[in-house]
C-alpha cells in the first residue's frame, strides 16, 4: 500500500471542507450565531411598502444584548459566507479564488477561534497551483490554529498528509514542529496520532532510530500503562487498526535490532488475528533469524510459504534465501522455488524471484520464460525490469530497446529523489532496481555497442525505421553511458523528426555535455535553442537562458554569463512567470560566487532574501551560497550562523547538517558533533559523494585515518566524486598514513580536475601547488 493511502487508512487524508457549497455552522455556535445580522434601515418605508391595517415595523430589543465575542463571530461568518460566495463563482472566473482566500483571511481576524475559516483558508491555499509562499502560509495558518483550540491539531495532521505526497520531508517538519506547540497535552490521544504518523514518515524515508523512538512511545502508551491510559474508543482512535500497526512496529523494531520488542509487537497484532494465522508465522521467521535461530526461522517461514499468502511480496522469498544461506544450505533455494511454484502458479512475486534466481545461475531462456509466462509482450513493470538482465544476456539489442522505452514511459525517473520520497517501499524498491538496470545495461559495453548498432541500422534510407521515441531513448542511454558522440547524433536525429522539439531533448543533450566538462558544446545547444523559431522552444526561451548561463560561467564566460542570467529573470518577469523569478535573481548571485566575485555575489544573494520571503526553498538555498561565501571571506561565525538558521527551521535537513559538520570539521572544533550530523546527512543520502568527503574529513581529524581513506577513495568512485577538494583531502589522508605516492598522485589529479573544469579556486590551487612542491603562478 503506498504512503498517501497508508495516510487515508489512518485518517490523514485531506478532510478539508469542501470548497462549494455553503459552510455549515462551527462547532459550539448557535444557530441563531448563524444569522447575518442586517444593518438598520433608517426609514422603513423606503425599503418596502406598509399593508393597510399593519402595524408599524419596530426594531428587536434583545433582553441581552450581543457582547463583544458573538459580534466578532458574527463579523467571521459573513466573512466566511462572503469567501464562499467567491468560490462558487471561481469556475467561471478564477480570480475569484483570491479574493476568497482574503475573505477567509479576514474572518480570522474577526475571530480567531472560527475553525471554519482555517479549514477553508488551508484547503484553499493547498489546491489548484500550489507554491512554496501558499504552503508557508498554509503552515503558519494551520499552527495558528492549533494555538488556539484543540481541534486545531486535527487540521495539522492532514496538511502534513497532503504535503507528505510532494515530500516525506515536508511532512515530517509539519509534525515535528507541532510536537513544540504550548497547547499539546503531552498523554493526549492527538500526541500519540502525531507520535504514530511521524512512526511511519520516519520509516518511509528510512529514519529506523527515530521510527523506532516514535512508535515505541505508541505501543508503551497503548499497551504498558497502570492504570490504563486510555479506554478502548481512545486507543482505536491513537491506533486506527491496531492490528497492522502492531505488525508495523513490529517490523522497525526488528529493522532496529530490538527482537524483544519486534516480537512483543507481532504478538499484539496476532492476539487481534489469531496467534495460529501465517501473517504472524512470517513474523515469527524475521525474529528467529534476527536473534540467530535460522533452522526456528526456516520452520516458521514454511508455513507462511504453505499457505499460498501472497502478502508479503518477494520478501517472503528473499527471507527463505536468506535463511537458506544462513544454515549454508543455499542449493536447495532453486529447487524449493520451483517445488512452490508448481503449487502457486498464480504467484507472481514468487514467478519473478525465481527468474532472478535463473539469471544469477546464468539460464538465461528459463528466466525468460518465467517471467513471460506465456504471455508475449510485457505489461507489468516488474517483469519489464526483471527481463532487462535476460535480454543483455541473450544479446537481443531489439528487445532491450522495446524495454528502455518501455520503462521511459512506464516508470518514474530513478534520480528524482523528491518523487522517489512519495513511494510506498515496494514500489521504490522496483523503481531503484529500474535504475540499477538501466545504468549496468549502459555500462555493458556489449550491450550499448549492439543498441547503437540497431540505431545505426534503423536511422538509415530515406524511410528509417527509428522514430522519435526510440532516437530518443538511445540518445538518453549513450548518455549515461558517457558515449557522447553516440548520444549526440541520437538526440539530433529525434529532433530532426520534429517540426516543434521539447525543450526536454535540448535540456537533456546539453546536460550531457556539462556532465562531461565540454561546456563549449553545450553552450551551443542551449544557444540553439534561444534562437529556434519553434513556438515550443520560445515558450521555454528562460530555461534556456538560465541553463545558458551556468554552461558560460564553466566556459570561463563571466559576463556573458551575468549578462544571460540577467536577461532570463527580466524574461520572466516579462512573462509574469512568478514562480521561475526567485531562481533567476538568485542564478546572477551564483555566477558572481563561481567567478570569486564574492562582495558582488553576497549583494545579490542578500537582495534574493529580502525580496522573496515567502519563498522557502530559494531562502534556505540562498542562505547555503552565502555560508559558503562568508567562509571563503573566513568570517566563519557569520557562515555558520546561516546554516544553523536553516535547521533551526528543519532540524532533519541533510544538506544543513552536512554543511556545518564539514565546517566544524574544516577547522577542528566539535569534531563528535560534527561526526554525527555528516552521518544523518549521509543516512539520508548515502550515494552523495560530497557527504561522503566530508565524513572521511571529519575522521581524518578525529585521527581515524584509515577510515578516512576507505570513505574518501569510495566517494572518488562515484558519479559525482570528480571533485578537486576531495582530492585534496584523499592527499592529505595519504601523506598522513605515509603513502607519499599515492598522495602525489591524489594532489596531482587535483590540480587537473581544477585545469578542466576552469576551477578559479585560487587558494586551493595554491595549496595543492604547495604540496606537490610546484613553483608559484
Amino acid at each position: 500500500m503506498d504512503l498517501v493511502r497508508r495516510f487515508a487508512c489512518w485518517g490523514l487524508g485531506l478532510a478539508f471542507c469542501s470548497l462549494g457549497g455553503i459552510a455549515p455552522a462551527a462547532d459550539g455556535v448557535e444557530a441563531e450565531d448563524t444569522q447575518i445580522e442586517v444593518p438598520a434601515v433608517p426609514n422603513p418605508d423606503a425599503r418596502f411598502k406598509l399593508q393597510i391595517g399593519d402595524e408599524e415595523p419596530i426594531p428587536a430589543d434583545p433582553k441581552t444584548p450581543a457582547d463583544s465575542l458573538h459580534l466578532e463571530r458574527r463579523k467571521a461568518i459573513t466573512w466566511q459566507l462572503t469567501g464562499q460566495l467567491h468560490l462558487s463563482r471561481s469556475d467561471a472566473d478564477p480570480k475569484q479564488l483570491v479574493k476568497a482566500e482574503d475573505c477567509f483571511r479576514k474572518a480570522i481576524e474577526s475571530d480567531p477561534k472560527f475553525l471554519r475559516s482555517y479549514q477553508m483558508l488551508v484547503s484553499l491555499l493547498i489546491s489548484g497551483a500550489v507554491t512554496d509562499a501558499k504552503i508557508e502560509e498554509a503552515r503558519k495558518v494551520t499552527f495558528q490554529a492549533a494555538e488556539q483550540f484543540p481541534e486545531g491539531f486535527t487540521l495539522v495532521r492532514q496538511l502534513a498528509g497532503v504535503l507528505t505526497r510532494r515530500k516525506v520531508e515536508d511532512g515530517i517538519n509539519i509534525l515535528t514542529t507541532a510536537q513544540q506547540i504550548k497547547t499539546l497535552e503531552p498523554n493526549s490521544i492527538t500526541y500519540f496520532q502525531i507520535q504514530r504518523d511521524l512512526g511511519l514518515l520516519y520509516r518511509s524515508s528510512g529514519k529506523m532510530p527515530l521510527a523506532q523512538a516514535a512508535y515505541k512511545q505508541v505501543y508503551d502508551a497503548v499497551t504498558k500503562t497502570d492504570p490504563p491510559l486510555f479506554n478502548e474508543e481512545q486507543r482505536k482512535q491513537v491506533m486506527g487498526d491496531p492490528a497492522a500497526l502492531f505488525e508495523e512496529m513490529g517490523e522497525v523494531f526488528l529493522a532496529s535490532k530490538k527482537p524483544d520488542w519486534a516480537l512483543a509487537a507481532f504478538e499484539k497484532a496476532a492476539e487481534i488475528r489469531g496467534s495460529s494465522s501465517a501473517a504472524h508465522s512470517y513474523n515469527l521467521a524475521q525474529v528467529f533469524r534476527d536473534t540467530g535461530q535460522p533452522q526456528k526461522g526456516l520452520d516458521e517461514l514454511q508455513k507462511y510459504l504453505d499457505s499460498q499468502l501472497q502478502s508479503r511480496g518477494r520478501g517472503a522469498y528473499q527471507l527463505l534465501k536468506d535463511l537458506l544461506t544462513d544454515l549454508k544450505r543455499d542449493a536447495e533455494l532453486t529447487d524449493r522455488l520451483e517445488k512452490l511454484r508448481e503449487k502457486d502458479r498464480q504467484n507472481a512475486p514468487l514467478r519473478y524471484f525465481l527468474a532472478e534466481q535463473y539469471v544469477e545461475q546464468k539460464r538465461f531462456d528459463e528466466a525468460e520464460k518465467t517471467i513471460l509466462n506465456g504471455q508475449d509482450e510485457v505489461r507489468d513493470p516488474v517483469a519489464l525490469v526483471g527481463l532487462i538482465p535476460v535480454y543483455r544476456g541473450l544479446q537481443k539489442p531489439e528487445k532491450l530497446l522495446d524495454l528502455a522505452l518501455k520503462g521511459k514511459v512506464t516508470l518514474p525517473d530513478p534520480d528524482e529523489m523528491e518523487r522517489l520520497e512519495t513511494l510506498d517501499a515496494e514500489s521504490k524498491s522496483l523503481v531503484e532496481r529500474w535504475g540499477r538496470e538501466r545504468d549496468a545495461l549502459a555500462h555493458d559495453k556489449t550491450a550499448m555497442d549492439g543498441l547503437v548498432g540497431l540505431g545505426q541500422e534503423w536511422s538509415k534510407g530515406d524511410e528509417p525505421k527509428l522514430q522519435f521515441p526510440q532516437a530518443w531513448v538511445l540518445g538518453e542511454l549513450c548518455g549515461f553511458a558517457e558515449r557522447i558522440e553516440d548520444a549526440n547524433t541520437f538526440y539530433r536525429f529525434a529532433i530532426d523528426l520534429q517540426n516543434d522539439p521539447p525543450y526536454q531533448l535540448y535540456a537533456e543533450l546539453g546536460q550531457i555535455y556539462m556532465n562531461a566538462d565540454r561546456y563549449a558544446e553545450a553552450v551551443k545547444v542551449f544557444q540553439e535553442v534561444i534562437d529556434h523559431p519553434s513556438s515550443a522552444l520560445q515558450e521555454n526561451r528562460w530555461r534556456a537562458m538560465y541553463a545558458l548561463s551556468f554552461a558560460l560561467e564553466f566556459d570561463g564566460r563571466t559576463e556573458e554569463a551575468l549578462s544571460v542570467a540577467t536577461a532570463a529573470k527580466t524574461l520572466a518577469e516579462q512573462l509574469d512567470i512568478e514562480a521561475a523569478v526567485p531562481s533567476l535573481h538568485a542564478q546572477i548571485g551564483w555566477v558572481y560566487y563561481h567567478a570569486q566575485k564574492l562582495d558582488e555575489a553576497i549583494k545579490v544573494y542578500e537582495e534574493v532574501l529580502r525580496k522573496y520571503p515567502t519563498d522557502a526553498r530559494i531562502q534556505e538555498s540562498v542562505r547555503f551560497s552565502l555560508s559558503a561565501i562568508h567562509v571563503l571571506k573566513l568570517d566563519y561565525t557569520r557562515g555558520e550562523a546561516l546554516l544553523q538558521e536553516v535547521l533551526e527551521k528543519d532540524a532533519e535537513n541533510s544538506q544543513a547538517n552536512n554543511d556545518l559538520g564539514y565546517l566544524w570539521a574544516d577547522q577542528g572544533k566539535n569534531l563528535e558533533q560534527a561526526h554525527q550530523m555528516i552521518q544523518k546527512a549521509l543516512a539520508k543520502e548515502p550515494d552523495n559523494a560530497a557527504y561522503l568527503d566530508s565524513l572521511g574529513w571529519v575522521l581524518f581529524k578525529l585521527g581515524r585515518v584509515e577510515e578516512a581513506v576507505k570513505h574518501l577513495e569510495q566517494a572518488g568512485q562515484m558519479k559525482r566524486g570528480d571533485d578537486p577538494t576531495l582530492r585534496d583531502h584523499l592527499g592529505d589522508c595519504y601523506a598522513k598514513a605515509g603513502r607519499t605516492e599515492d598522495a602525489k598522485k591524489a594532489w596531482q589529479e587535483g590540480l587537473d580536475l581544477m585545469a578542466k573544469k576552469k576551477s578559479k579556486d585560487e587558494k586551493l590551487r595554491k595549496s595543492l601547488r604547495e604540496k606537490l612542491g610546484l613553483p608559484a603562478e
